[in-house]
């Protein structure tokens, strides 16, 4: 039994576990964290902006200035096959 777990642990170990593969998938995560992280500052920016009245919602400043990072941003991840 000790000789079959070994052969399949090396079968996993492989191809998953190779330096390059590990620098690609870490790579890619990093990413998604950078980008999760910007998206939250920008929303985070402009709910800034955003004051709430009985009569409505007033965004402060220049709404295409503000949106602008936002919709890059989706423009980005839509030509990419992201989520956002």
């Amino acid at each position: 039994m000790g000789k079959l777990d070994d052969l399949v642990t090396d079968h996993i170990d492989n191809p998953l576990l190779q330096p390059e593969r590990m620098e690609l998938i870490l790579a890619s995560l990093l990413g998604r964290t950078e980008q999760t992280a910007r998206r939250r500052d920008l929303i985070r920016a402009l709910a800034q902006r955003i004051d709430l009245h009985d009569k409505g919602t007033r965004i402060i400043g220049n709404k295409t200035y503000l949106l602008h990072p936002l919709a890059h941003q989706r423009k980005h991840n839509a030509a990419s096959g992201g989520p956002f």
